[in-house]
């Protein structure tokens, strides 16, 4: 996944990642803070910001307590720089979501959130966003238009099929053409085939 993000990479500017999902618990949140973690080792200086409003977990993943962070912002109760907190990890920065706030729909479709967006890329080089599910709230829906990539996590024998044909409509209804898909807790143990140079990572 690595690899595949770091291909579309903007050497210019700071490259804005969205991690979202269909429904909850398809590991979204993990996703983004390993994600977070893994381009931070390799030297690039990253932030993961949790924009999951409703339901906010990934302060969790950090160790962080959520009492600030984007609703605040969005709110003009906080600034910038009271949000941004310092991980365990050198390169890695982190953006809580703060307190869960009675009106999340109206902050996401916040100009403030776009504008914090361009801020972020002339600060950092990848911006990796934790977003609300899109098949439960269309939360995410306007802010996947402002960002480099989307990836949409399935999760192996929990997602919905039909949760893909509702992806396809979606990317042709608001052209999308920076949308990927990460399938998540595959069991391919059976399914993995060698490289064919004379050994294999499976079976």
């Amino acid at each position: 996944m690595r690899s595949n993000i770091q291909i579309k990479r903007n050497p210019k500017r700071g490259n804005v990642v969205l991690i979202t999902s269909t429904i909850e618990a398809e590991g979204k949140s993990t996703l983004s803070a390993n994600l977070g973690a893994v381009f931070q080792m390799v030297g690039y200086k990253t932030v993961v910001i949790s924009l999951d409003l409703r339901k906010p977990t990934l302060h969790n993943y950090f160790n962080l307590k959520n009492e600030r962070g984007m609703s605040g912002f969005l709110n003009n109760t906080e600034s910038l720089q009271d949000i941004i907190f310092k991980t365990d990890y050198k390169n890695l920065d982190f953006i809580p979501s703060g307190i869960v706030p009675s009106n999340p729909s109206e902050l996401m479709l916040s100009e403030k959130l776009i504008l914090l967006i361009d801020v972020l890329k002339t600060k950092y080089d990848y911006i990796f966003i934790d977003s609300a599910p899109i098949g439960l709230v269309s939360d995410s829906i306007y802010l996947m238009k402002h960002v480099d990539i989307n990836l949409v996590v399935f999760k192996e024998l929990y997602s919905d099929r039909s949760s893909i044909e509702s992806l396809h409509n979606l990317i042709d209804k608001h052209s999308f053409e920076n949308v990927g898909i990460v399938l998540n807790d595959s069991n391919s143990t059976d399914r993995t085939q060698s490289y064919g140079y004379g050994y294999g990572y499976g079976k």
